[in-house]
């Protein structure tokens, strides 16, 4: 086929030759052994089965089965208060002596509960306390940690679950003051709005720490921040003849676990003098955006303040929350600019570019708030399907190689310039796996 992308494969047949020839792609059994969870405010993992029965003339001996291990929490968000619910069942015989239930998150102890017995057959459920924080967190319980009961089985002591907590992102997205044009001695009020741009909430008690130059102007204490919320304190301050820097801090203490803990700063340059450095101009290059394919993250940063500064600073190229390059600008003249860019592969869907301008707070500005900018852009998806399948000879012979063509189509509207693999089955067992060098859209 002309301008086409054909595979082609030879394999000899023995023994029966079946007539039809199957193609799939090869998959991964699904072994159970992710994370787990449950529902988004309770959850557990299923009850385990009863243990092999005891062989003859063996004397009965209990069989504590660590069964269920659940939680509750007052919502899926850091600080949430909560229990952790572990459930023994006694598939044995009539156990008399106490034993310990032991719960732990993330291998840290979380609780102990001492069972006073347990009659055959029977169950308990016993609970310990937890404040749930952000991430990835592993829950566990075991039964009998000493080996205080001797079991008929001690392999099934141990029940383990997954649960996953979002994280909040906390940020001061915005600075103001009134007057702006103050003269000393005035009395000058700070408005700083404070944002959880996370995905997670929290509950926990934050404090925003402020100074004047090296002269502490006060904190702000914030009692949690929902997902999406933002929240507003005020400072005040008596001003004094010059130059100043307002530094602002959120949760210098880490009393908040956040997606990023880069952006918890905040300076803004009070007076005459200052840069105020801005993002111009966004783009991504090629128009056309292929999948795979490498594109272009320009920017335009410009000083349009009085002042100008040589420190160096960074911006910082972010694409639907992972950032993905950062360029250096050395120093800003008043009225200047100046273009940086990073190379980024493509990965075909809708995406968010955020360019930050100063992404380390490390130049003091006039104005804080126009450092960053938001573009969206889509690269389309490809289809890639498998269009036509044929051997030669038509009628194979038992012992006689086939030539089997495989005819690859891309049907999306997007092209991929990834490399991907065709897999070639016969009967169940991979025969080959052939790759193909990316496909435009249309191409076969």
């Amino acid at each position: 086929m002309a301008n086409g992308v054909r595979v082609w494969i030879v394999l000899l047949l023995a023994f029966l030759v079946s007539p039809v020839l199957s193609m799939a792609p090869a998959s991964v059994p699904d072994d159970g052994s992710g994370p787990g969870g449950g529902a988004p405010v309770q959850g557990h993992q299923p009850s385990e089965g009863r243990s092999g029965q005891r062989a003859a003339g063996e004397p009965a001996r209990p069989d504590l089965v660590l069964n269920e291990l659940n939680w509750s929490l007052a919502g899926m968000y850091d600080g949430a208060q909560g229990m952790l619910f572990a459930t023994v069942f006694n598939d044995g015989a009539h156990v008399s002596a106490p034993f310990s239930v032991d719960m732990y998150v993330d291998g840290d102890p979380a609780g102990t509960a001492v069972v006073n017995g347990l009659a055959g057959g029977s169950f308990t459920t016993v609970k310990a306390p937890w404040t749930a924080s952000s991430g990835d967190h592993e829950l566990a319980a075991r039964v009998d940690l000493t080996d205080q009961i001797a079991e008929s089985n001690e392999t099934n002591n141990l029940k383990v679950a997954y649960i996953d907590i979002p994280f909040p992102d906390l940020v001061i997205s915005n600075v103001s003051w009134y007057p702006q044009d103050f003269r000393e001695g005035d009395t000058v009020t700070f408005a700083i709005t404070i944002a959880n741009i996370g995905t997670g909430s929290t509950t926990r008690t934050f404090v925003l720490e402020a100074f004047m130059g090296q002269a502490r102007l006060g904190n702000l204490i914030f009692a949690g921040l929902g997902s999406g919320n933002t929240a507003l304190g005020t400072l005040q301050w008596s001003a004094k003849a010059g130059d100043h820097v307002l530094f602002l801090t959120i949760d210098s203490g880490g009393a908040v676990q956040e997606a990023n803990e880069l952006n918890n700063r905040y300076m803004a340059g009070l007076g005459q003098d200052f840069p105020d450095i801005l993002l111009k101009d966004v783009s991504v290059s090629p128009p056309q955006l292929t999948d795979g394919a490498q594109a272009v993250l320009r920017a335009t940063v410009e000083n349009r303040g009085k002042g100008g500064t040589i420190q160096q600073f960074t911006v910082a190229f972010i694409i639907d929350g992972e950032t993905v390059g950062g360029a250096g600008v050395y120093g800003l003249a008043p009225n200047a600019s100046n273009s940086v860019s990073v190379s980024w592969k493509v990965r075909a869907g809708h995406h968010d570019l955020r360019v930050l301008a100063d992404s380390n707070s490390e130049v003091a500005e006039s104005i804080e708030s126009n450092n960053l900018k938001v573009m969206p852009f889509n690269v389309s998806f490809p289809d890639l399907v498998v269009k036509d399948l044929r051997w030669e000879p038509t009628v194979p012979t038992d012992g006689r190689p086939v030539r089997l063509n495989i005819t690859v189509s891309n049907i999306g509207e997007g092209s991929t310039a990834r490399p991907f693999f065709v897999g070639v089955m016969a009967d169940g067992v991979t025969i080959a796996d052939l790759e193909v060098p990316g496909l435009r859209s249309g191409e076969e």
